[in-house]
């Protein structure tokens, strides 16, 4: 008998026994378990390929927040590796170039590439005060600002008139 299981054809079999109170039974043999097996190993390796286990997270069961954060420690410093290598190639045979045709020396010009958003700077009072006394802002932008930073100081809205 396992003979026949073991040679059973694709396309399966049907088995018949002469004892009492037996019916007929179909053998299917299971293709599908090695066929789920392969298509695991190649969605494993597409994901390797891409080098980042964030769709694998998403995907699969079973992950840990754990494991989650060490995942995303693990692309981050990929990433930050990337930027490096792209900041320097750029910097060195981008950015020199252009700075030598526009006649200047790009040691001196030093132009740098940073990724990220940049940080907004805290305006302080003497900036808002700066501003004025340059005639960047009038004195009614001047005392809204002030406003929002909370001092008290009244505000009167300019009410175009037609």
């Amino acid at each position: 008998m396992a003979y026949y299981l073991k040679h059973m054809p694709p396309w399966g079999a049907r088995w018949i026994s002469t004892c009492e109170g037996s019916d007929i039974k179909t053998a299917v043999p299971e293709v599908g378990r090695g066929f789920e097996a392969y298509v695991e190993n190649l969605t494993d390796e597409f994901i390797l390929g891409l080098q980042t286990p964030l769709p694998k997270l998403i995907i699969k069961r079973g992950f840990t927040e754990a494991s989650a954060k060490a995942a995303l420690e693990l692309v981050e410093r990929k990433v930050v590796a990337l930027q490096r290598f792209i900041k320097r190639v750029i910097e060195r045979q981008v950015f020199s170039q252009v700075v030598l045709e526009a006649r200047f020396d790009p040691k001196k010009a030093a132009v740098r590439l940073n990724w990220g958003v940049s940080e907004r700077p805290e305006l302080v009072v003497k900036d808002i005060l700066d501003a004025f006394e340059k005639g960047m802002i009038n004195r009614e932008e001047a005392r809204k600002m002030l406003a929002n930073m909370g001092w008290r100081v009244e505000v009167q809205d300019t009410v175009s008139s037609s």
